[in-house]
């Protein structure tokens, strides 16, 4: 199995190529590189944070996986700089191994310029920018300068800084 993720984590990359450089454009540099549900890998994600590439496996991910040898492969498609930490969450919440030198560091990423901390051991399943609420905190950069927010969604609290961040009044 991990011999095939190389391909398909290749494979990922040429598909995002159009879309990371819309998103480094915009001024962001995180987003997911592999989704494995979709792309070929059940249970196995890839998201990078800036210089972090988070490597996530679930209880559906191949036991058979090697973290050593998985992060081999992802260490080989990855750019200079970056650093590799592996969160192995196949044994469920209370058995989750993380794997990498880098797993403690602050690392500091953008969307659309807006700053947010990023750390890979963490508690929860996102490590503090949630990526899919991308399109959310988007849309409400749009809405929110001038008016008054309220940010019911706040696991941590991006919806309201994206909203601090683009001129709103006040957000609570």
């Amino acid at each position: 199995m991990t011999d095939a993720l190389d391909g398909l984590l290749h494979a990922a990359r040429q598909r995002r190529a159009a879309l990371v450089v819309r998103l480094r454009a915009e001024g962001t540099d995180c987003w997911r590189e592999f989704h494995g549900t979709v792309e070929g890998a059940p249970g196995v994600a890839v998201d990078r944070y800036g210089a972090l590439l988070l490597v996530q496996l679930f209880r559906s991910a191949d036991p058979s996986l090697e973290v050593g040898h998985l992060r081999a492969v992802v260490a080989a498609t990855a750019g200079e700089g970056d650093r590799v930490v592996i969160v192995d969450r196949r044994g469920g919440p209370a058995h989750v191994a993380v794997h990498g030198a880098h797993a403690d560091e602050d690392f500091v990423v953008h969307e659309a310029g807006m700053p947010a901390l990023v750390l890979a051991r963490h508690h929860g399943q996102d490590p503090w920018l949630f990526l899919d609420l991308r399109a959310g905190r988007r849309r409400i950069r749009e809405l929110a300068p001038g008016r008054s927010v309220l940010n019911l969604f706040a696991y941590t609290c991006t919806a309201g800084l994206a909203a601090a961040c683009t001129g709103a009044r006040e957000v609570w």
